[in-house]
């Protein structure tokens, strides 16, 4: 099964049409968490959920494997900061408010950004699913943030 060895960037970046695609539907979900950062009123909150939105952004314009090393770098460094500040995020909204969801995507998290870090087999053989599942379920603590923290 090498085809969930690949990451979804890689997927994206396997042409120009995927990486359009990707491209219009970030600018929307920039737009859309940029006005959502405008109800937010704890601070911290707000400084990781921007640097999140700019380093989403980051990642969309820059695809990974598409143009050059280099490109494929500065993707790299964004998808990075994407995933560490999702994780800051969801550490400070279970400071916030000690919800069982947030518990299970901080875990989940931690857990991710380890296995990717030391490269452990299984998990790289299958890196596809439980990246798709990471971004479902940050999706679902970004939903989190819209209906409770917004008010």
């Amino acid at each position: 099964m090498a085809f969930l060895s690949k990451t979804i960037s890689q997927y994206i970046g396997t042409n120009l049409a995927t990486y359009f695609s990707f491209l219009v539907l970030s600018i929307f979900i920039f737009l859309f968490l940029l006005r959502s950062l405008k109800k937010v009123k704890n601070k911290f909150l707000r400084f990781f959920l921007l640097v999140f939105i700019i380093s989403f952004l980051g990642l969309s314009i820059f695809p990974y494997g598409l143009f050059n090393e280099t490109i494929s770098l500065v993707h790299q460094i964004f998808a990075d900061v994407a995933f560490l500040s999702s994780f800051i995020i969801g550490i400070i909204l279970f400071l916030i408010r000690r919800r069982g969801f947030v518990f299970v995507f901080v875990f989940y998290a931690l857990t991710f950004i380890l296995m990717y870090i030391i490269k452990f087999p299984p998990f790289r053989e299958t890196e596809l699913v439980w990246e798709g599942l990471y971004f479902v379920l940050f999706g679902y603590l970004l939903i989190e943030i819209q209906k409770k923290l917004a008010e």
